[in-house]
């Protein structure tokens, strides 16, 4: 399926829709090319989720982890960027394998696809696209 994202209103809206339609798992990896919406999409997924504290991209972190009241028995909104990510050792010393082994984080992976062969089977993704400077397109 594919959704035109026309602003940052329609990317909130997508952000709530996804999290109460499309979610399946907690393990969700997001694609597509530098400015095409990847953490756009993770802030106002944040922010649906009552994430009290500003979310930031963790492109020179690797990670952050937020907290956020319990929905569907999820509490922490662990956010990655694998852009500067080179071999799966990298990863594991993050401890990624147990984060996204554990129900209760809700794991959202910028640049997924560096990383695509080492994620869980069951890992959701989106691809987000640039089309103009103010519209993207997901797909998902």
């Amino acid at each position: 399926m594919q959704k035109k994202l026309t602003g940052l209103s329609d990317t909130e809206r997508f952000a709530r829709d996804f999290l109460n339609n499309v979610l399946t798992n907690n393990v969700v990896g997001l694609t597509g090319d530098l400015g095409a919406g990847k953490t756009t999409f993770v802030q106002m997924l944040a922010k649906e989720l009552a994430v009290s504290v500003p979310v930031v991209s963790p492109t020179f972190l690797l990670l952050k982890m937020y907290s956020f009241p319990e929905f569907k028995d999820m509490r922490n909104l662990v956010h990655l960027d694998m852009y500067r990510i080179n071999d799966w050792s990298e990863i594991e010393s993050l401890g990624l394998p147990e984060m996204w082994n554990d129900d209760k984080n809700l794991i959202l992976i910028e640049w997924a696809d560096r990383i695509k062969d080492d994620l869980p089977e069951k890992t959701q993704f989106l691809h987000f696209a640039h089309v103009d400077e103010d519209t993207r397109t997901v797909e998902y």
